[in-house]
């Protein structure tokens, strides 16, 4: 099952290893006078032929590497991921895709990497180790994470400091998920409001024609563990990222798949892309807009909010085909070299512009993260044997980083 994402407004933490601007103020003021304060961003990377395993590599987040360097890299085997915490901003944790194994990490200012505890999740998890990536783990408080089972329709709580299982809860039965045969997709953002965790948990199908993308709002209570509310909206496909506007309310954005699903199938499954906003106080969910509204009747994948007001949106090229598009299936759609940029710069009006960044076009799969908001994008080539960090300015333009070989699989703050 999967979850969602994003951070903003008046929220006490950011869940992707990064920290809010009330909490990155603090930590500034306790080390001051004490030690260097450096900040990092902490890239995962993969050898997608499985042979160098899964990195964890940390760089200047100031002036990162344009061709990324694994050679001090930490490296463990395996199809496996690593995620960081809002609360302890030197440690990250790496999941292992050969076992169920989480392992606890503390990085040191001189780039070392100290192993502080194993925690195994043997009879557990059903899901198999390498279907769990970094965004079905939240770290919701110092001593408290939770990670999804999809296939067991349950959640595991365990403490993140001390490495030990706390429970294992089984869903609510009466939660309308479709079904085993359905494959979960991960959402990119997250969200924590107060003591509430909202994600969105996604169901999919490339294989059989019969079956949308499907996804649910699930609002958590973290301090009982309960479900406080589930929202299932019919009037956008796959929720995929989010963002907590300051006047509280929820902006909730499609992703690729929704388009993908769309286009592939003329229309009979997927879709439509589009925003959901959801108010705060009533949950009433409405589209923000008719799908085609905000980007000048262009066929949008992902939307990726950069402000409570503005968002970039991944943009499909049907001049780019070289083949029928009814000759395609949907993964194809969705991953090959047909997407491009586009920017919305009010979320409110009908402004609509192509980003031209340079580049060519690409897999219309983009993995984003929010670090001390600020919005990062993961570019992956379309035979996904490379791929880019790149930065999502609020302004509209597009700020290359870093470029590797390897896949790039995550990306979260650090500070040491």
């Amino acid at each position: 099952m999967l979850l969602l994402a994003g951070a903003c407004g008046d929220l006490d933490t950011t869940l992707d290893g990064g920290l809010s601007d009330a909490a990155s103020s603090d930590a500034s003021s306790a080390d001051e006078g004490t030690m260097e304060l450096a900040e990092r961003l902490a890239i995962v990377t993969q050898d997608r032929g499985g042979m160098g395993g899964t990195a964890v590599t940390l760089v200047d987040r100031r002036s990162p590497p344009e061709q990324l360097d694994l050679s001090e890299s930490l490296t463990f085997g395996g199809f496996g991921d690593a995620f960081g915490s809002p609360f302890e901003q030197d440690v990250f944790f790496t999941w292992s895709g050969e076992a169920p194994r989480l392992t606890r990490y503390r990085a040191s200012l001189e780039g070392g990497f100290t192993e502080e505890g194993i925690l195994a999740f043997d009879r557990q998890l059903v899901s198999p180790p390498g279907s769990l990536v970094a965004s079905d783990f939240f770290v919701v408080a110092p001593d408290k994470a939770y990670v999804l089972d999809g296939l067991g329709a349950a959640v595991v709580i365990f403490d993140p400091q001390a490495m030990t299982l706390v429970d294992r809860v089984l869903l609510p039965p009466d939660l309308p998920v479709p079904g085993f045969q359905l494959g979960p997709v991960v959402a990119s953002d997250r969200l924590m409001i107060g003591d509430t965790l909202v994600v969105t948990i996604g169901f999919t199908n490339s294989a059989r024609a019969d079956i949308s993308a499907t996804s649910f709002i699930v609002f958590l209570d973290t301090t009982d563990d309960t479900i406080e509310r589930v929202l299932t909206p019919e009037s956008c496909g796959y929720l995929q990222h989010a963002r907590a506007t300051a006047s509280g309310t929820l902006l909730f954005g499609t992703g690729v798949r929704s388009a993908a699903f769309e286009i592939a199938s003329a229309g009979e499954v997927g879709g439509p892309s589009c925003i959901l906003e959801v108010d705060g106080t009533t949950f009433d969910a409405t589209p923000l807009a008719a799908p085609g509204a905000l980007t000048g009747g262009r066929a949008a994948g992902s939307f990726y909010f950069v402000s409570d007001t503005s968002a970039f949106v991944r943009i499909f090229e049907e001049s780019a085909l070289d083949v029928d598009v009814a000759d395609l299936t949907r993964f194809e759609v969705a991953s090959g070299p047909y997407w491009r940029w586009g920017f919305v710069p009010d979320l409110n009006g009908a402004d609509f512009r192509l980003v031209d960044d340079g580049s060519e076009l690409r897999s219309g799969f983009s993995l984003s993260r929010v670090v001390d908001d600020v919005r990062f994008a993961i570019e992956l080539r379309p035979d996904f044997g490379g791929s880019r960090l790149i930065e999502l300015q609020a302004g509209g333009t597009i700020l290359p980083l870093t470029e590797t070989s390897q896949f790039l699989r995550n990306v979260f703050g650090m500070r040491l």
